[in-house]
């Protein structure tokens, strides 16, 4: 998850409208009205969840040492005192039914200071990740983070926790990090503008999330909608 900025003002409008096309209009309209969200920063706190989301008909596999690190993210999000938002980009290739991803870039330094419930990204470390993969000819752009698992007083510090039972129930929404956020949708919607004219045109641009129970979607946007696709890294 990101935390929105002055400069994500003007993608606001266009991401609401992607994710009320995408049938998500009546959660985010109940949301904001019940619990007074009367800004995009409160809004972005919203559940996305993915088990509402339409499909993308299409394979995404990750290369052995892709799927290495992954497994490593995995534990280390469940893990207390080292459970963090980890952003990292996969990058490779796909042929338009099949995509592999052969690539991954930790996009934080040793001394980057990591949040449980916001993610911070090295531009510097993705603008390399990017270049790379440019230049080895790559066509599929992955923006990633994950999802810990919360412990203690963290917790109860999440919007999603604080929803009322009926609610969650309503709308299908997961506990606590296993949801996608409109945060996140604004990551992806914004990580497309940063790519224009700098990848080949028929590229394919993702937001993926790592959660701390080891699901794995990819998320792209198809037709004005928000598609989701599993991502097999095990």
């Amino acid at each position: 998850m990101t935390d929105p900025t002055e400069s994500s003002i003007d993608l606001t409008e266009k991401i609401l409208d992607i994710a009320q096309d995408s049938g998500f209009k009546d959660l985010i309209d109940e949301l904001t009205t019940q619990y007074n969200l009367s800004s995009f920063e409160l809004q972005s706190n919203i559940p996305i969840p993915l088990e509402l989301m339409d499909e993308e008909n299409i394979e995404i596999s990750t290369s052995e040492e892709a799927s290495q690190y992954l497994a490593v993210l995995l534990e280390m999000i469940n893990e207390p005192g080292i459970a963090k938002e980890y952003p990292f980009l996969l990058t490779g290739n796909t042929n338009g039914t099949k995509t592999n991803l052969s690539n991954i870039s930790l996009l934080y330094s040793e001394d980057q200071p990591l949040k449980e419930r916001t993610v911070s990204t090295n531009d510097q470390l993705l603008g390399s990740g990017v270049w790379k993969a440019v230049n080895l000819k790559q066509n599929v752009f992955v923006l990633g983070h994950t999802h810990p698992k919360l412990f203690g007083a963290e917790t109860s510090k999440v919007f999603t926790s604080n929803l009322k039972p009926e609610i969650k129930e309503k709308y299908k929404i997961a506990e606590a990090g296993l949801n996608l956020s409109l945060q996140d949708l604004y990551m992806l919607v914004s990580f497309q503008e940063i790519l224009k004219d700098k990848v080949p045109e028929d590229s394919k641009v993702y937001l993926t999330v790592l959660m701390f129970n080891g699901d794995m979607n990819a998320i792209s946007i198809e037709n004005g909608k928000f598609k989701k696709t599993k991502v097999v890294y095990k």
